[in-house]
């Protein structure tokens, strides 16, 4: 049982069969980008473990196909473990460990910049100065206490504490 598990793991049917998938996500989720808008297409289809049917807001959901995460797991596990496997340490052989060793590297760091990045940006005009920058997916309140001489206090409270109806205290 064990030698059929690590023979799935490491097949080269599992990596085409990855790819393809890979193909028809981004051609399915570059689409509906059109109607969705690129961060929800990128939360529903690749930053997701399954593209769910229906969408929001409709109670019962069913997953229908593999998300750019789960497709990018079973790659990644898939290429270590086939390294791991079939590949025998030689200075021959030097290229194709290069190679996939930047597969890997490629893959983690996707990953890993997906789960950890934050998107922000910074809008200056001409004389500007500023000490904050703004993301446009997320929202806050910010109360700025201006009657210092040299420096503002500023209390931000984020959209997520907001939208529950309490009490804030600062």
């Amino acid at each position: 049982m064990l030698r059929k598990v690590i023979d799935l793991i490491t097949s080269l049917k599992l990596t085409i069969i990855c790819l393809a998938a890979g193909m028809a996500l981004i051609f399915a989720g570059t689409l509906s980008q059109v109607h969705l808008g690129i961060h929800e297409a990128q939360q529903r289809y690749f930053q997701s473990f399954f593209v769910w049917w229906p969408p929001e807001g409709r109670g019962f959901k069913i997953p229908i196909f593999p998300g750019g995460h789960l497709i990018g797991a079973v790659l990644l596990i898939n290429l270590i473990a086939a390294h791991v496997k079939r590949f025998r340490w030689s200075w021959r052989k030097l290229g194709i460990h290069l190679t996939h060793a930047g597969l890997i590297i490629m893959l983690a760091g996707g990953l890993f910049t997906d789960l950890f990045a934050v998107e922000s940006h910074m809008r200056l005009a001409r004389g500007d100065t500023k000490n904050y920058s703004e993301d446009m997916q997320r929202a806050e309140l910010a109360v700025i206490d201006t009657s210092g001489d040299d420096l503002d206090q500023v209390t931000a409270i984020p959209d997520t504490v907001l939208r529950h109806s309490r009490v804030i205290d600062h």
